[in-house]
C-alpha cells in the first residue's frame, strides 16, 4: 500500500463502546525545524466481517456522486461512470468502501448525538475516515503521464493533477457524510515557488469540532494534515488566508483561497480554457474563461490564463485588463506583474513594461522569465548593457533556456561584440539544434568577422532547417556574391525575391553592388549583413 503522509494528532483518542480501533503498521519519525513528529501510518480499519451492504445502500450513495459530479456541470454519463468507478473499490472483506465510511460517520454521529462520545471523538472518526479515503484515492488513482483534471480522463486512465484529485475528493467524502471544499493553493507548503503561471487545487475539511484538515494528494509527499484551527493560525489578506507561524509546524500549504462549489467549478472551467489557450485555440480559451470568471470572480487563475489567451490573439488591451484584476486579488503575484509587462511590451509601452518587470523582479528574484523580459525591454529602450546583465541573470536561473542564450547573443551583436554573440549562438544551437534563426544570426556575425565560409555553412544550415527562410537566401546570396561565386549569388537572390517580393529594392542593390545584373525593382529589405 503507497502511505500517506500524515501527522500526530495530540488529542488523546477516548475509549468508547464503538471506538475506532487506530493501528499503525509502520511509522517513520522525522525531524522537523519545530521538533515535532510525523508518521506514515495505515489509515484506521474496523471489522465488519459480519456486515453486507444492502442494495438501497449502495443505490442511495450511486445517486449522491451522480448528483455531486453533475453539480460540477459534467454530463450524465462522466458522472455515471464516475460513481461507477467509486462504487466499485471494495475493502478486504469485499464490502464497498464508500458504504462503509458512510455507516462509519453515521455511527459515530448517532453516538455523538446520543452523548456517548465527544465533540473531539466524532472529529476523530471524521479525521480517520479522510486519512483512509485519501489513502485509498491514492492507491486507485496515480499521478501519471495521462493525469488531467478531467473525470472523464480519470475514469478512463486511473490518473489526476491537482484538480483531479481535488475533485475525486470533494466528491467522495460529500458523498459519505464529510464537509470538505476545495482551496486555491498561492503558496506551498515546501519553501519553493510553484512552477510560474501555474495554479494549484487542494482539500480542505471542516470536522465537527470547527478544527480544519488539508488533503493535498498531487504533493510530492501526498498530504492529510493534523487538525487546525484555521481563524487561530491564518490571517485573513484579501480574499486569502495567509499562515502566522513561518516556521510551519503542521507542514500546511501557507496561503490558500477556499473555494465554494462555483468556484471549484470555475477551477475545472480554467483548466479547460488553459488546455484550448495551448492547443492553439486561444478564442476558445477566451469563451471558455469568461465562464469560470462570471461563475467565480474572485478566482485568480481565471483571469491570468484569460490574459495570456487575450495575449496570443494580440489583443493586449483586454490582456492588461485582466492582469490588473489579477493584481488586485493577488498584490504580490510575480507572475501577475510579469504578463501585464509582457503586454504592456506588446503595446509599445516599453517604460511600463519595464516598471513591471522590476516588480516581478522585486516579489521574486529567482524567477528567469521576468530578468528575460526586462532585457529585451531595454533592448527597445537602447539600453543594451543593461539588456545584457538581464539576459546573464536568466541565463544563471535557466541554464538550460536556448532563447536567453538567442537574445543575449544579439544584444551582444548590438554591442559589436561579435565573439560573445558567437558564442551564445553557439550555446542555443548546442540547446537546440533545430532553430534556424540562430543559424542565421551566428551566421551574421561570422559575416561581421568577415569568416566567410563559416558564414555560407550557417546559412545553408539555416535554409536547410526552413526552406522558405527569404533573408537567408538573401545573406547567401550576398555572401556568395562576395566570393564572386555569381551563378549561385543569383539563384539565391531569386529565390529570394519569389519568397518575399517585398525584398526586391534591397536585393537590387545586392545586385548593383556587385555588379551581378538583376533587374528588380520596389520595396526595401532588413540589414542581414
Amino acid at each position: 500500500m503507497n502511505a500517506i503522509l500524515i501527522f500526530e494528532h495530540l488529542a488523546v483518542i477516548g475509549t468508547y463502546k464503538k471506538a475506532v480501533i487506530v493501528t499503525a503498521i509502520t511509522a517513520v519519525v522525522m525531524s522537523f525545524l519545530t521538533g515535532c513528529q510525523e508518521q506514515f501510518i495505515a489509515a484506521p480499519n474496523e471489522p465488519n466481517a459480519a456486515y453486507a451492504p444492502a442494495s438501497t445502500e449502495i443505490d442511495v450513495l450511486s445517486q449522491k456522486l451522480r448528483q455531486l459530479v453533475k453539480e460540477l456541470e459534467y454530463p450524465d454519463a462522466v458522472a455515471e461512470d464516475f460513481a461507477g468507478m467509486l462504487i466499485s473499490w471494495k475493502d478486504v472483506q469485499e464490502h464497498p468502501v464508500l458504504v462503509v465510511w458512510k455507516n462509519k460517520l453515521t455511527r459515530a454521529k448517532e453516538d455523538y448525538e446520543a452523548a456517548k462520545i465527544s465533540k473531539e471523538q466524532f472529529a476523530m472518526t471524521e479525521w480517520a475516515v479522510i486519512r483512509e479515503l485519501s489513502q485509498r484515492i491514492k492507491e486507485e488513482i496515480s499521478t501519471g503521464p495521462d493525469k488531467s483534471f478531467d473525470l472523464a480522463d480519470v475514469v478512463r486512465h486511473k490518473q489526476a493533477d491537482c484538480t483531479g484529485y481535488s475533485q475525486t475528493i470533494y466528491v467522495l467524502a460529500n458523498s459519505v457524510g464529510l464537509s470538505v471544499q476545495t482551496i486555491e493553493v498561492a503558496e506551498l507548503v515546501i519553501p519553493v515557488q510553484m512552477p510560474k503561471g501555474t495554479g494549484r487545487i487542494a482539500c480542505i475539511a471542516a470536522l465537527t469540532n470547527d478544527k480544519k484538515v488539508m488533503v493535498d494528494l498531487a504533493a510530492a509527499s501526498p498530504m492529510v494534515s493534523a487538525m487546525f484551527d484555521l481563524k487561530a493560525g491564518f490571517d485573513k489578506v484579501g480574499g486569502y488566508w495567509k499562515l502566522r507561524d513561518e516556521d510551519n509546524p503542521l507542514r500546511i500549504h501557507k496561503k490558500i483561497q477556499i473555494l465554494d462549489k462555483n468556484g471549484l467549478i470555475a477551477a475545472i472551467y480554467c483548466n479547460r480554457g488553459n488546455k484550448h489557450n495551448k492547443s492553439g485555440q486561444p478564442a476558445e480559451a477566451v469563451s471558455i474563461l469568461t465562464k469560470a470568471i462570471e461563475l467565480a470572480p474572485k478566482f485568480a487563475w481565471s483571469y491570468n490564463n484569460r490574459g495570456k489567451a487575450y495575449l496570443k490573439l494580440n489583443r493586449p488591451g483586454q490582456a492588461i485588463s485582466d492582469f490588473n484584476r489579477l493584481i488586485e486579488l493577488d498584490p504580490n503575484s510575480p507572475n501577475a506583474y510579469n504578463y501585464r509587462g509582457v503586454a504592456y511590451f506588446n503595446s509599445q509601452q516599453f517604460n511600463r513594461a519595464l516598471a513591471d518587470f522590476n516588480e516581478a523582479v522585486r516579489f521574486d528574484p529567482n524567477y528567469a522569465e521576468p530578468y528575460f523580459n526586462r532585457g529585451s525591454a531595454y533592448l527597445k529602450l537602447n539600453r543594451p548593457y543593461q539588456a545584457v546583465a538581464d539576459y546573464t541573470e536568466a541565463v544563471k536561473l535557466k541554464p538550460k533556456w536556448p532563447r536567453a542564450y538567442f537574445r543575449r547573443g544579439f544584444a551582444y551583436a548590438g554591442l559589436r561584440r561579435y565573439n560573445e554573440a558567437i558564442q551564445d549562438y553557439s550555446e542555443t544551437i548546442k540547446l537546440n539544434p533545430a532553430y534556424p534563426v540562430a543559424y542565421y544570426r551566428r551566421a551574421v556575425a561570422y559575416s561581421k568577422m568577415n569568416q566567410p565560409n563559416e558564414t555560407l555553412a550557417d546559412l545553408t544550415q539555416a535554409i536547410a532547417l526552413n526552406p522558405d527562410y527569404a533573408d537567408a537566401y538573401v545573406a547567401r546570396g550576398a555572401t556568395y556574391a562576395f566570393l564572386k561565386r555569381t551563378y549561385e549569388a543569383e539563384q539565391d537572390l531569386y529565390i529570394a525575391v519569389e519568397l518575399n517580393p517585398a525584398l526586391k529594392q534591397y536585393v537590387q542593390k545586392i545586385s548593383d553592388q556587385f555588379e551581378l545584373g538583376l533587374q528588380l525593382e520596389d520595396s526595401s529589405g532588413p540589414d542581414v549583413k
